[in-house]
C-alpha cells in the first residue's frame, strides 16, 4: 500500500469524483423517468420488480464481493498466481449457481408477485411477474462485474468499479428517450441489460490488466466451504436488511396507487446523497481494511475508520437539515414535469423526509461494518441486521398506520440508528483499546451547530422567494454558513483539517 503512495482520503476523493459525475447522469435519468411515466401503475410494477430482484439476486452477489475480496488479497499476498487461480476457480463457481437463482426466481415469481401485490389486479400482477424475470436475467452478468470490480479494487484501481454508475445511467438514458413511446416502461427493463452488457465489457478490458485466467484446482486454489461459510452469515444479514425495502414496498402499496412510484423515486434522491459519501469510502476502505488485517495494523484501522467517520457526518448533516425542511421544494424542482403531478410531489417529499432523517446513520452504518469484514467476521453483522430489521418492521407496521408513507422511512431511519449503536458496541468488545471520547466532544460540536442552522434554515421558508430552485439555494447558502460559521467559533480540529485536505486535493 506503501509503495502505490495512496492513502484513504486520497483514493476515496478520486472515488467522490466520479460517483459526482455519476449521480448527476443519474439525476437526469431518474428526473427523464419521472417525466416520460409519473406514478402510474406501470412504474409501480416496475419499482416492485426491482427491488424484489435486487433482494432477491443481488444480496448474494453483493456478499460474493466482500468476502471475495478478502480472500484474493490473502491469496495473492505471497504470489500473484495465486490469486489469479483463485479468481477463476471463483468465477467459475459462480457462474453456473447465477443460472440456478434465475431458474429460482423464474419459478417462484408468480407467488412472489400475487403476494407483493395483492392489492392489484390479475393483469397487473402478471405485469410484475414479467419485468421479474427479465430483471432478473441481469445476475449473470452481475457475477461477472461484481468479480471484476473486486480484482481492481484488491489493486487499488477504484475509478472503473466506480464509473459503471454512470455507464448504466447513460444507458437508461438512451433507451427511455427512444423506446418508451413504442415499448413503455419496459424500454428501462431492457435498457439494464444493455448496460451490463457493456458494464461486463469496459470492466474485462480493465482487469485482463491486472488478471490473468489460469487453469486451477477446486481443492487447492479455491476453499468452497471457507467461501460459503463466510458467504451465510453476511448473506442472512443483508437479507434481512433487504426485507425491510420489500416490507415498505408492500405496505407502500396498501397507500394506494403511485406510493410504491414516490417511495422509490425519494429512494433516489436518498441514494445520492447516501451514495455519494457512501459508495465513495466503502469501494476503498475494504480494500484498504482487507490490507491493514493482513498486517496486523489493527489500532491504524480503527483510527482510520474514526476520521472516516467523523468526517461523514461534518459533510452529511447540513445536506440532511436542508433536505428535511425543503423536501417538497426539492422533489418539485428535480420531478415536477411531464406526468409527475403536484400529488406524486407531496407522496414523495413525505417518503424523503423519513429518509433524510437518517442520512448520517444510514452510511455510518455500512462504514461501521467495514472492520469486521476485513477481519473476516461475517456473524456480527448477521446478528445486528436481524435486531435491526426486526425493529425496522415493528416500527414500519405501527408508524405507516399514523403518517402513512413518512412513517414508513422514519422507521426505516430509526433503524439505522440502532444499528449503528450496535456496531460501535461491537467494534468496542472485537478489537482492543477502542476509545470513542473523541467522537463524543466531536458530535457535541457539531450537533450544536445542526441545531442553530436548522432553526434559520426553516426560518428561511417563511420569507417569500419566488421558484424552487431560488428556495433551495438561499437555504442551503443559510444552513452551510451558520453551520460552518459555529463549527469555526467552537474550534472545531475536523472541520481545519478537512478544509487543509480539499485544499491540497486541490492544489495538486
Amino acid at each position: 500500500m506503501n509503495k502505490e503512495n495512496k492513502t484513504i482520503t486520497s483514493a476515496a476523493m478520486g472515488v467522490l469524483i466520479v460517483i459526482i459525475v455519476s449521480k448527476i447522469v443519474g439525476f437526469v435519468e431518474s428526473a427523464m423517468l419521472a417525466a416520460y411515466f409519473g406514478t402510474s401503475v406501470e412504474v409501480d410494477m416496475f419499482y416492485l420488480a426491482n427491488t424484489i430482484v435486487n433482494n432477491f439476486v443481488f444480496t448474494i452477489f453483493s456478499c460474493l464481493a466482500v468476502v471475495g475480496l478478502t480472500m484474493y488479497n490473502t491469496a495473492r499476498k505471497d504470489d500473484a498466481e495465486n490469486g489469479n487461480r483463485f479468481i477463476s476457480a471463483l468465477l467459475c463457481s459462480m457462474l453456473p449457481f447465477s443460472f440456478i437463482v434465475i431458474a429460482v426466481i423464474f419459478i417462484i415469481s408468480p407467488y412472489i408477485s400475487s403476494l407483493m401485490a395483492s392489492n392489484y389486479t390479475d393483469k397487473e400482477v402478471d405485469l410484475l411477474t414479467f419485468y421479474i424475470r427479465e430483471l432478473s436475467v441481469a445476475a449473470i452478468f452481475y457475477v461477472i462485474t461484481t468479480i471484476f470490480t473486486c480484482v481492481l479494487n484488491a489493486h487499488k484501481k477504484f475509478i472503473p468499479g466506480a464509473l459503471m454508475g454512470c455507464v448504466q445511467n447513460l444507458t437508461l438514458i438512451v433507451f427511455i428517450v427512444f423506446l418508451s413511446d413504442q415499448i413503455g416502461v419496459n424500454a428501462v427493463v431492457i435498457g439494464f441489460w444493455a448496460a451490463y452488457l457493456i458494464q461486463t465489457a469496459v470492466l474485462y478490458i480493465c482487469v485482463r490488466r491486472v488478471l490473468k485466467f489460469r487453469r486451477f484446482s477446486y481443492s487447492k486454489d479455491i476453499n468452497i466451504k471457507k467461501l460459503f461459510l463466510l458467504i451465510l452469515p453476511l448473506l442472512l444479514g443483508e437479507a434481512v436488511g433487504e426485507i425491510n425495502a420489500l416490507v415498505d414496498q408492500y405496505l407502500a402499496t396498501k397507500q394506494g396507487v403511485g406510493y410504491v412510484s414516490g417511495l422509490s423515486y425519494s429512494g433516489t434522491l436518498n441514494d445520492v446523497v447516501s451514495a455519494l459519501f457512501m459508495q465513495t469510502t466503502t469501494i476503498v476502505l475494504l480494500s484498504f481494511f482487507s490490507a491493514l488485517v493482513i498486517e496486523k495494523r489493527y489500532d491504524e484501522m480503527i483510527n482510520e475508520l474514526k476520521k472516516i467517520i467523523k468526517y461523514i457526518s461534518l459533510m452529511v448533516i447540513p445536506i440532511s437539515i436542508v433536505t428535511i425542511f425543503c423536501a417538497d421544494h426539492l422533489v418539485s424542482f428535480v420531478f415536477e414535469r411531464g406526468k409527475f403531478n403536484s400529488e406524486s410531489v407531496f407522496v414523495t417529499s413525505q417518503a424523503l423526509i423519513g429518509y433524510a432523517i437518517g442520512f448520517v446513520p444510514r452510511i455510518v452504518m455500512v462504514v461501521a461494518k467495514r472492520p469486521f469484514f476485513a477481519i473476516e467476521n461475517t456473524r456480527i453483522p448477521m446478528a445486528i441486521g436481524m435486531i435491526a430489521i426486526t425493529i425496522n418492521i415493528s416500527l414500519t407496521i405501527l408508524l405507516s398506520g399514523f403518517w402513512g408513507i413518512l412513517g414508513i422511512t422514519v422507521a426505516t431511519s430509526i433503524s439505522h440508528m440502532v444499528s449503528c449503536f450496535l456496531y460501535f458496541n461491537r467494534i468496542s468488545s472485537v478489537f482492543e483499546n477502542v476509545s470513542w471520547k473523541d467522537c463524543y466532544v466531536f458530535f457535541t460540536k457539531v450537533g450544536i451547530a445542526a441545531i442553530i442552522s436548522a432553526i434559520l434554515t426553516c426560518a428561511v421558508l417563511y420569507i417569500k422567494i419566488g421558484s424552487h430552485f431560488y428556495v433551495l439555494v438561499v437555504a442551503t447558502v443559510v444552513c452551510f454558513c451558520t453551520y460552518l460559521g459555529v463549527l469555526h467559533m467552537l474550534k472545531l480540529t475536523e472541520l481545519k483539517t478537512l478544509t487543509l485536505k480539499i485544499k491540497n486535493k486541490i492544489s495538486k
